[in-house]
């Protein structure tokens, strides 16, 4: 007799082990995850700009409305770390056809494509490193036509939210 109630409090121990771990799993699965959002550095030292100072408030602000995300302030508590590296503001020119001619040269026509360049695209790239305990991968997420470094911030937001819902269980996997 004493057997048998030992194995049903034993059976019924496990069973509650089993639901709880499985409700901590999917808890873990649909919990924002941790991010910190900082700048790189080497040997104790930062490798900070004004320029990559305000790309991080900016970035950090698209973050903070995501329900995805919930951002620490530092890096320890963070599952994710995302260190902002560089920005850059390109002008590219732009082929903008203003017509064509043709010219006869040695019995044959070339036709030849007037090109207008002074139409110029504003691209602006923020660079990002992402880790994940020792994995490592490096971000450009681009903006063409904008005027502004926080429209480019939603691109990192964009591209971080893909990589996490692609790793979205391995992330559930790591200690924080």
């Amino acid at each position: 007799m004493k057997t048998s109630m030992t194995r049903r409090l034993l059976g019924g121990m496990l069973a509650v082990l089993i639901v709880v771990g499985v409700a901590r799993l999917s808890c873990a699965a649909d919990s924002p995850v941790t991010i910190y959002i900082g700048v790189q550095s080497h040997d104790g030292f930062v490798d900070v700009t004004h320029e990559i100072s305000d790309s991080i408030k900016d970035i950090q602000d698209k973050f903070r409305g995501s329900k995805l995300f919930r951002i620490v302030s530092a890096p320890e508590q963070a599952v994710i770390t995302l260190s902002v590296v560089g920005r850059t503001k390109d002008k590219q020119p732009v082929a903008d056809f203003g017509g064509a001619s043709s010219v006869s040269v040695g019995g044959g026509a070339v036709v030849m494509l007037n090109l207008d360049t002074r139409n110029k695209c504003k691209c602006r790239t923020i660079y990002t490193v992402l880790k994940v305990g020792a994995y490592e991968m490096s971000l450009e997420s681009h903006k063409s036509n904008s005027d502004s470094w926080r429209a480019t911030a939603d691109y990192v937001l964009r591209d971080v939210t893909a990589w996490v819902e692609a790793n979205r269980a391995e992330l559930a996997r790591q200690p924080k």
